[in-house]
């Protein structure tokens, strides 16, 4: 009996130790990354496989695999896409088109490039007037065995152009000196036409069609160096319990230009054609 108080005590004791050791190494530990966090963090995120590491950016992509010899590749099926969301007074429209290419880098691997231009339209629904106006480019970069070599995201600077009816300006554009006006030279486009409609708080309906073409330019050796993409967006605004037939509508193009053999977007342009009377809209909305 005396044995058996005896390795119970003993137990007691030794389980007594254990615990406080357990207490110490928590709190050591909260010391620890109190103090020095930068340092346990390089220790976890060097425990991480490198597969699981985010990719460099792409300031960091090695200049071994720019792209060079590109030429266009078989056009998708359907490379056009649109939608249009709204909230409260602001409605947002967004319109992507796919372009690819087959490339080489600079080191000799052969690659396909896939350039995406996105579109974004701003509008306030209560005064109609565009808000703001986005076009960025992406380009992503694959092997032939699938794998994805590197992705670069580009915000494109755009010029604001002057459209209208004026005879001076009827076939001035700012990006298209290398396409010949005498010969009509285009890439077909299936399914080119987009619409999307939307209805504001006030009850004002907004449709919106977009309409792409694709002209082959800067031909040399009968063979085109440069795309010119544009894009003619139509809006018009209804009275959504119609008591107006059209309210307003407006038309403008985004055109940008991209360089073949380097598969890159090289400048946009953004052209407004309307001849839109916004305050006879104004005193429209104020007879209501």
């Amino acid at each position: 009996m005396l044995i058996l108080d005896w390795i119970t005590l003993c137990l007691r004791k030794n389980a007594q130790k254990l615990q406080s050791i357990i207490i110490a190494s928590a709190l050591l530990t909260s010391v620890l990354t109190f103090l020095h966090p930068t340092e346990l963090l390089a220790q976890d995120q060097s425990s991480i496989p490198s597969s699981s590491l985010p990719s460099p950016s792409p300031s960091t992509i090695p200049p071994s695999r720019a792209l060079v010899n590109c030429s266009l590749a078989t056009p998708f099926i359907d490379p056009v896409d649109m939608n249009t969301v709204i909230f409260k007074d602001i409605a947002k429209t967004i319109h992507v088109e796919k372009e690819a290419f087959t490339c080489k880098t600079k080191s000799g691997a052969l690659v396909i490039a896939l350039v995406s231009l996105y579109t974004e339209l701003f509008t306030n629904m209560s005064t109609l007037h565009p808000s703001n106006k986005i076009v960025e480019s992406d380009t992503c970069v694959k092997g032939y065995n699938g794998t994805v070599l590197w992705c670069h995201s580009s915000h494109q600077e755009t010029e604001i152009g002057v459209g209208g009816i004026r005879p001076e300006l009827e076939f001035e554009h700012p990006l298209a000196t290398a396409c010949n006006p005498i010969s009509l030279r285009t890439q077909p486009v299936p399914s080119p036409i987009e619409m999307e409609t939307v209805v504001g708080t006030n009850g004002i309906v907004q449709t919106l069609e977009a309409e792409k073409e694709i002209f082959l330019c800067d031909f040399k050796q009968n063979k085109p160096t440069t795309l010119l993409g544009v894009t003619l967006f139509t809006t018009v605004f209804e009275d959504i319990l119609g008591r107006y037939p059209v309210l307003l509508k407006t038309f403008e193009s985004v055109s940008c230009l991209t360089d073949i053999g380097s598969a890159r977007v090289l400048k946009c342009s953004i052209r407004p054609y309307d001849g839109a009377n916004y305050e006879e809209y104004s005193d429209l909305l104020g007879r209501k």
